[in-house]
């Protein structure tokens, strides 16, 4: 699977998928091996992308084929001073 975080409507960080426009069929770049599947993937989103008050992420998570049959994510955020 590949997935791309926004926030606030705006793309943030990405992972396992190609360059360029995402479509509902852009597939993943790959398949994640068996090992990798519950490796974590962090990325550092500047604090610019954050306004004052309510704020709204939203992850896009991509297949990496039509034949995958289950894909899914777990996020968290950690701020830092």
């Amino acid at each position: 699977s590949g997935a791309a975080v926004y926030v606030n409507g705006v793309e943030v960080a990405r992972d396992n998928l190609p360059a360029g426009p995402l479509t509902p069929d852009t597939y993943a770049a790959g398949p994640i091996s068996t090992a990798d599947r519950h490796v974590p993937v962090s990325f550092a989103i500047p604090s610019s992308a954050f306004v004052a008050g309510t704020n709204t992420i939203a992850v896009e998570v991509h297949l990496n084929s039509r034949n995958q049959t289950a894909a899914g994510f777990d996020l968290a955020l950690t701020g830092q001073p």
